[in-house]
């Protein structure tokens, strides 16, 4: 978890902080119109996101839960056909902002000082929207593939990349707004040849061949729906926001609405680094049916969230001067009104990252209808009690919409998990969070402490575990054979044995299967790569008694994976017994 979640939250943070830059520079260097035209920009920059989600991204929950049964097969045919999708997507994009920009700016704005700075932006950044489609699937790639710290080393390329660019383009060259949106889409671009020499590598599980419209399609775009949904919500949300705030209080109040979207975007990109590992760790952990680790990963996800938002929320009430002058507010009139809005509206910021990330979790558990739900209630919630406010005499009153309504979101989210509970009895769910207490099948799953002497005592453990499952005394004694040479193996032989640490042990009798995963930190070490003659006794009875083995390093973890179907044994299996 700490391998993924750092490398998510920092990889979801530093996406936004480039944005964030952009509007800095721009903001000090352009004009402070400029900010509020890219942030205009951003009901159009979420119709790329919920486009890319719903044909792309959503795919790889799927290829994440594959990931964890170890179907490669299904990874493969999973990821190649949303790839192809998503260049479909990116083409069609390109149409639009080469051949409609007009057009998209006027429904954005009319504003005489804000349209000749967004169209400009508009073309280059829709014209080639693919570029950040590419690399955000492709980020998604590589975090299925369990190397999310790559991604992270991608978008800090991106940063730096795009900062550089911003200072040459916009700072230097004068390109203006234009230069801003350049300096993105190269940096974008730099960060797609960065990463994908790993998705050809022989380590990377990713494999793209031939797309399987047939198969894969459907399943795909189900999965995308919920967070096309949210976007497309959060995208019209925004475009209403946009436009009561500019007609109720103009471009000044735009401004302030710019520097409140940057708070909340920056909130937004966290709640989605820690909902990006929900989806992906949390989709692989329960896809082996580890709802044990499921709920811990959860837990400390949403703590994690609530303490960081709380934490910068309280900043930003006693100091909001420092941020709202980091945009370019210049004048004593515009920065009083920013301190204000500002001020009130942080308060929303750890209600609606919840939001999102209970989203997530929900999608996760496979309660995907639940997930559209869960954010549809926020703009109702938003988008009303700001028309009212809009429309009363103290103009001020429009920023306290985004709290209260944030709140309300999410009490009702409560009551209907609470509602949810009820209804599932007798099946045993954890409150708010709908994930199951029990497992259903037959487990046993430990952590041992990396010492000899646990190793040992957990082989008795396993005989025990087996000894009343109904399959041949044969497969009975493969399996002990091989869990046993497998445990003896590690502590032995990867140079974990004393280090303090740990190892988890699964196994697993669920739809007439056993298997067994063992994962332990330290260097990549495949043992069943060795070749025939560099095998030891023990993992020659391994490998004898096993067809289904597999290994993979992944999220800073060694893990091996051996499954035995109980209902057959192979025909050319060795014929040994427990007296031999």
């Amino acid at each position: 978890m700490g391998n993924f979640l750092f490398a998510s939250v920092v990889t979801m943070l530093i996406n936004q902080l480039t944005a964030t830059v952009d509007g800095i520079i721009v903001g000090h260097i352009v004009c402070p119109d400029a900010l509020a035209a890219i942030t205009l920009f951003i009901p159009v920059s979420l119709v790329i996101t919920a486009m890319n989600t719903f044909v792309g991204i959503g795919a790889t929950i799927l290829a994440a839960k594959a990931m964890g049964r170890r179907d490669k097969a299904a990874v493969s045919g999973i990821l190649s056909t949303a790839l192809a999708c998503v260049l479909i997507v990116g083409v069609c994009f390109a149409v639009l902002g080469f051949l409609f920009s007009d057009t998209v700016t006027s429904w954005l704005t009319t504003d005489p000082h804000l349209a000749p700075q967004l169209k400009p932006y508009l073309v280059v950044m829709l014209g080639f929207a693919i570029m950040p489609m590419l690399s955000q699937f492709v980020n998604q790639c590589i975090s299925v593939d369990g190397h999310p710290i790559k991604v992270t080393q991608a978008v800090v390329l991106i940063f730096i990349t795009n900062t550089a660019l911003d200072l040459l383009l916009v700072g230097v060259v004068g390109m203006g707004i234009q230069g801003s949106a350049i300096a993105t889409i190269c940096a974008y671009t730099v960060s797609i040849l960065y990463l994908i020499r790993h998705l050809f590598s022989p380590q990377s599980d990713v494999k793209f061949r031939k797309p399987v419209f047939s198969k894969w399609l459907l399943p795909n775009l189900a999965q995308g729906t919920p967070m096309l949904i949210s976007n497309v919500v959060l995208m019209l949300m925004l475009y209403t926001i946009n436009t009561i705030v500019q007609n109720r209080l103009g471009h000044d109040g735009m401004f302030v609405m710019s520097v409140c979207m940057n708070i909340l975007m920056i909130g937004l990109m966290l709640s989605n680094g820690f909902g990006e590992t929900i989806l992906s760790l949390g989709g692989f952990l329960y896809g082996q049916l580890d709802f044990t680790g499921t709920r811990m990963l959860v837990k400390r996800c949403l703590w994690c969230i609530v303490g960081i938002t709380l934490t910068f929320s309280l900043f930003v009430i006693l100091f909001p001067g420092l941020l709202t002058q980091l945009f370019g507010a210049n004048t004593p009139e515009l920065l009083a009104l920013a301190n204000t809005g500002v001020r009130i509206f942080i308060v929303c910021l750890t209600p609606v990252c919840l939001t999102f990330v209970m989203a997530n979790l929900f999608q996760m558990v496979g309660r995907i209808a639940l997930s559209p739900i869960v954010i549809l209630l926020l703009p109702v919630s938003m988008l009303s009690l700001l028309w009212v406010f809009a429309n009363s005499a103290n103009e001020s009153l429009i920023w306290y919409a985004f709290p209260v309504s944030g709140c309300v979101v999410l009490l009702v989210i409560y009551i209907i998990t609470l509602i949810l509970r009820i209804k599932s009895r007798p099946e045993r769910l954890v409150p708010f969070l709908l994930l199951p207490m029990d497992n259903s099948n037959r487990l046993y799953e430990v952590s041992l402490k990396n010492d000899i002497q646990s190793f040992h005592k957990a082989l008795s453990s396993i005989h025990d575990f087996i000894k009343p499952i109904e399959v041949a005394p044969k497969l009975r004694y493969h399996i002990e054979a091989c869990t046993e040479e497998l445990l003896l193996n590690t502590i032995q032989h990867a140079g974990i044995a004393d280090n303090g640490r740990f190892t988890d042990m699964r196994l697993i009798q669920a739809d007439d299967k056993i298997s067994f995963s063992l994962k332990y930190e330290g260097k990549a070490f495949n043992p069943l790569t060795l070749a025939e003659d560099a095998k030891k006794i023990g993992m020659k009875i391994v490998t004898s008694y096993c067809y289904d083995m597999d290994y993979k390093y992944m999220y800073g973890q060694n893990m091996l994976f051996l499954s035995w179907a109980t209902t057959t044994l192979p025909s050319d299996a060795p014929s040994l017994t427990e007296n031999n």
